[in-house]
């Protein structure tokens, strides 16, 4: 009898426990959002500044922008060309930049609001559709300027759109197996290298007239890329971006953007500031500088009204060094009377390392290639044209 009261005591003891669980766990408890959210960020960049509007560096995304991400497992080549892996800009939450889908925020289609009633858009992808690499979820993101794809920068750079479209973002991103569900956080670096020239010049008598270069570029450079994906990095780490040359993608000229022109009336002076983006260029040989030409950046200049020549730099030593994710700055400044060699100082801000020392050529007018720059008489102008006034090295 005893024996028969405690199973029926036990017995009732489990139903009641059954009964408890049951109130305390929601119908839903199982059930997971598995809608892909983004949260990006951009390297080096201060995100309380909520907008990039004023400056010609992208620090901040904004309306429209759009994000493309990738699952990859064992390290294969993303493809962002596929629609489905576009996110869009969202909003700000967080100090970081919320990335949605299109899908995930149209509830306009039907008339119970439960979407697009066209079966021709992209649905987008969810959670289900990612698989993890051993313990992790890997992601491979980008950020075209414009929402354009593109596989080289633009030749012509002379405008600040053109600018703008070269300036590539890319992010890496792993993610352990137990956040799954939570936002993907992104934390995007510069692609490419910058080149800023700064090249102050004098201006009245002994000098150059006002506004005098025209225009400036770079030399036989590599405007397509590689993103290396098969190497294992830090993650949120930049991945390796250099530059590829072939019959489709040769070396080529690219125009530079005129961003300002200052005046300093006192020392009657201007300063021009040229800006362009390229791949940090990648040499056949590992044994060649990164710039293999004998020179690196052509000016246009108007040294009289009826006169327009080609000045260029020509490194010492034959190489100039640039790496990705920063500011190469090159400092120039043009004696009095005349064509003397501009004096260069070369110095790196984050956005690694460039050493260069450079002098201004004239371009031989009687020759269609470029004289190497090292002779005495290249330094010191030489014997130049009578447009270029002759002076002593300051």
């Amino acid at each position: 009898m005893k024996r028969l009261k405690y199973i029926m005591w036990y017995t009732g003891l489990l139903a009641i426990s059954a009964c408890s669980s049951e109130r305390i766990a929601p119908d839903g408890e199982t059930e997971q959002n598995i809608d892909v959210h983004l949260a990006a960020g951009i390297s080096e960049s201060d995100n309380s500044s909520r907008s990039d509007n004023n400056t010609y560096i992208k620090t901040a995304f904004t309306t429209n922008d759009e994000i493309r991400l990738v699952n990859t497992v064992f390290f294969n080549t993303p493809d962002f060309t596929n629609e489905n892996t576009i996110f869009t800009y969202a909003g700000i939450e967080n100090n970081k930049y919320k990335f949605t889908q299109s899908s995930q925020n149209d509830t306009s289609g039907n008339p119970d609001g439960t979407g697009s009633t066209d079966d021709t858009q992209p649905i987008g992808i969810t959670w289900n559709d990612f698989s993890p690499t051993s313990f992790v979820y890997m992601f491979e993101a980008v950020y075209y300027p414009g929402n354009e794809l593109f596989s080289s920068v633009p030749s012509d750079q002379s405008n600040v759109e053109n600018f703008k479209k070269a300036d590539l973002l890319i992010a890496h991103h792993r993610m352990p197996l137990e956040d799954r569900y939570k936002d993907i956080e992104l934390t995007f670096h510069h692609a490419f290298a910058m080149v800023k020239v700064e090249a102050t010049v004098p201006t009245g008598v002994g000098g150059l007239p006002k506004n005098a270069i025209q225009e400036a570029s770079m030399i036989n450079v590599q405007t397509a890329y590689h993103v290396d994906y098969t190497a294992t990095i830090q993650n949120n780490g930049l991945r390796t971006v250099k530059g590829i040359e072939d019959e489709n993608y040769p070396r080529t000229n690219v125009k530079m953007w005129l961003q300002s022109i200052t005046e300093n009336t006192a020392k009657k002076t201007q300063t021009y500031t040229f800006l362009g983006i390229i791949p940090v260029p990648n040499p056949n040989d590992p044994n060649e500088p990164i710039i293999v030409q004998d020179d690196f950046i052509h000016f246009e200049v108007k040294v009289d009204d009826k006169t327009t020549k080609t000045y260029r730099f020509v490194p010492k030593e034959n190489a100039i060094h640039l790496e990705q994710a920063h500011i190469t700055v090159l400092k120039l400044q043009l004696g009095k009377n005349g064509v003397l060699p501009l004096l260069l100082s070369a110095e790196i801000a984050p956005w690694t390392q460039a050493s260069a020392g450079m002098i201004l050529d004239e371009e031989d007018p009687t020759d269609n290639t470029l004289s190497g720059g090292n002779s005495s008489d290249d330094q010191q102008g030489g014997n130049q044209s009578e447009n270029q006034q002759g002076g002593t090295e300051p």
